[in-house]
């Protein structure tokens, strides 16, 4: 089928996709999941903030011509609300995976700088 290398640092890389799937006019394409990290809340409510703890991860979508793009995913629950002392780990996260998505990116073909989305 496609013979191309998976994406730098991709944990996971799922099969390939045609655009009549997909409805990409840019041919064939495959998602991957990258790097993630996780802020983690206890369960019993101590800190004023409970609830599933918060992920940080590094996706993205290869396609056959080689192209690729990095989006960072933040599975924060809209009904959990993190408190002030939790952000700052937060911020930890975003800012290694964004260091980490723009470092990957000069291993692409052809180069890419990403597209940071929530």
């Amino acid at each position: 089928m496609i013979d191309l290398p998976n994406p730098a640092g991709a944990t996971k890389v799922y099969d390939w996709e045609p655009s009549e799937v997909t409805g990409d006019e840019n041919g064939y394409r495959r998602y991957f999941n990258g790097s993630s990290w996780a802020i983690e809340r206890p369960d019993d409510g101590s800190t004023g903030s409970y609830g599933p703890d918060v992920t940080v991860e590094i996706v993205g979508t290869q396609w056959a011509s080689g192209q690729v793009e990095r989006c960072l995913r933040l599975d924060l629950h809209r009904d959990y609300p993190l408190n002030i002392e939790q952000g700052g780990p937060l911020r930890d996260a975003l800012s290694a995976a964004i260091e980490e998505a723009e470092a990957l990116a000069l291993y692409d073909h052809p180069p890419t700088t990403g597209t940071l989305s929530a």
